[in-house]
């Protein structure tokens, strides 16, 4: 389990970890968010209930931001295959092999304090400019050597961003409906 020092415990966090770890298959590279909230696109059909309203959902593409996970010993073995960490800074190509899971409502929140670690911020204009160069190629053209291979590419980096745009397409749809801090379904 790996949680940021800004994050705190709902109080059936025991309990839902225990329901999370019996439901998860152990024999995949898997990673199970317990809260995200960076971009979190997930199709209804993959949908599995724990109890009420509690569900455990299985991501489009690789989510960003997370501030609480369960990473299982087939997702750490993919982490020590690789030399160096590169590619997109939320999941390194490691990453490109796990199965993201995630749950909702979810049994961690951030605390509001924030991080320890600051980033840089990123303006409307730069990351309009980011997302025209991964639409055009030239991302990939300019960062290749980050990546293991256009696959790894494509999943970490362009399919996220098919499913930002697929969803705005939709009308921005929630779970629950009109929900802000809650999915975006694709």
């Amino acid at each position: 389990m790996v949680l940021e020092e800004d994050v705190r415990l709902h109080s059936n966090f025991s309990e839902a970890i225990s329901n999370l770890v019996t439901l998860l298959r152990i024999d995949e590279p898997i990673i199970c968010q317990l809260f995200t909230r960076g971009e979190r696109f997930v199709a209804r059909q993959s949908f599995i209930e724990i109890k009420a309203d509690k569900f455990l959902f299985k991501f489009k593409s690789p989510p960003g931001q997370t501030a609480a996970y369960l990473i299982n010993r087939k997702a750490l073995e993919l982490t020590r295959e690789f030399q160096t960490i590169s590619g997109p800074p939320d999941w390194p190509n490691w990453s490109s092999g796990v199965i993201f899971y995630g749950t909702y409502p979810y049994i961690v929140e951030e605390t509001g304090d924030g991080s320890a670690i600051d980033a840089p911020p990123l303006t409307r204009k730069r990351y309009w400019l980011r997302n025209l160069s991964k639409i055009s190629g030239l991302h990939f053209c300019k960062y290749r050597k980050s990546y293991e291979n256009i696959p790894t590419y494509l999943k970490l980096e362009f399919l996220p961003l098919c499913n930002r745009y697929r969803w705005k397409f939709k009308g921005s749809p929630t779970f629950p409906a009109k929900e802000k801090r809650g999915l975006w379904l694709v």
